[in-house]
């Protein structure tokens, strides 16, 4: 596939502070992309330096060919105006335009403003009749979808999204994603920064920006891990990593998301418990094989294979706890309480 944007080595530095560390990335044409992390880790910034608005310390800036390092502010400025269109967290609506003022500034920008081509986008974004009303007039989500017309209307390849469902409700959400989703089979290539883990499954890819590089997958951790990983967060246990595990496992059908945190689905919490089993199982068999006293870090041993499994655990008499004093989750065990 053809990339829309290459980054390589990409550092960008706010006085002392590191905020993008020689990052790297490539984007596909036509792809949706989400950007999660912490507060702070740099996903704003990516998408500012994206858009030529923010310019780094050093590294490569490659986007639909062109080389922004190597380009005038005024280069960047016109390419900007041509090819991207950029949805702000701030939505930076002009509080003394109405609405389909504020979607012709956008088209007097880039070349001609055209009232009916304007107030034809606001129809199909759902703001058919509100053409006349100034933002402070508008719903939260009917200055969301005002914003996403003014970045659209120029048909731009690429579309940055800076939190684009923040503080909107449900059906505005929907709203803003089918808006996007829409974007995305015409072939237009998005980058989205959200808080949202939920909103994020939506989209073809997640990446994890954290202390300014790219931490999905990164760890080198195995779904295994992974899965140990959230059975332990289930049992109070702090896990660092776990909000950067969260994307992946919803992906891969393993949680459902919540307001506090996740629920494990069917399948996830089966494949949970069954390695969880193993490995506490391999820690008891390890201390009475090897007759020691102190039991390894708890589940840091390899699990039992699945096909000595069972012999193993009527080996050892189906105990109930681990060296840790852990519960064993065995199926349908009437101690599994984690949710």
């Amino acid at each position: 596939m053809d990339k829309t944007i290459v980054i390589k080595d990409l550092l960008f530095k706010a006085g002392e502070r590191t905020i993008l560390n020689r990052l790297n990335l490539s984007i596909e044409k036509g792809e949706w992309l989400s950007i999660v992390g912490p507060s702070g880790a740099g996903k704003s910034t990516l998408l500012y330096t994206i858009a030529g608005i923010k310019k780094p310390n050093s590294g490569t800036l490659i986007v639909l060919g062109e080389n922004l390092g190597k380009m005038t502010e005024t280069e960047k400025a016109e390419f900007r105006r041509n090819k991207i269109g950029f949805i702000f967290q701030e939505l930076n609506l002009v509080e003394w335009l109405n609405a389909v003022e504020n979607v012709m500034l956008a088209q007097h920008i880039h070349s001609i403003a055209d009232r009916e081509e304007a107030l034809k986008l606001l129809k199909k974004l759902d703001l058919e009749n509100k053409e006349h009303l100034y933002p402070h007039q508008l719903s939260g989500g009917e200055k969301q979808r005002l914003a996403i017309a003014r970045a659209i209307v120029n048909d731009p390849e690429i579309i940055l999204a800076d939190e684009p469902t923040a503080n909107l409700d449900e059906i505005s959400v929907k709203k803003v994603l089918d808006i996007l989703s829409d974007l995305q089979k015409r072939g237009k290539t998005i980058i989205m920064v959200t808080h949202d883990y939920e909103v994020a499954a939506k989209t073809n890819r997640i990446i994890t920006l954290k202390y300014g590089k790219i931490q999905n997958r990164e760890y080198k951790v195995n779904d295994e891990e992974i899965l140990v990983s959230l059975w332990f967060a289930k049992e109070g246990d702090h896990i660092p990593e776990i909000s950067d595990y969260l994307p992946y496992a919803k992906s891969k059908g393993w949680i459902h998301l919540t307001d506090d945190g996740f629920i494990f689905s069917q399948i996830g919490k089966m494949l949970a418990s069954d390695v969880v089993k193993r490995k506490r199982l391999a820690e008891i068999l390890t201390l009475a094989t090897l007759n020691i006293e102190s039991p390894p870090p708890c589940c840091s041993l390899p699990p039992l294979r699945e096909e000595e499994t069972t012999s193993i655990e009527a080996m050892l008499k189906y105990p109930k706890r681990c060296p840790h004093g852990r519960i064993i989750p065995y199926n349908n065990s009437e101690d599994i309480i984690i949710n």
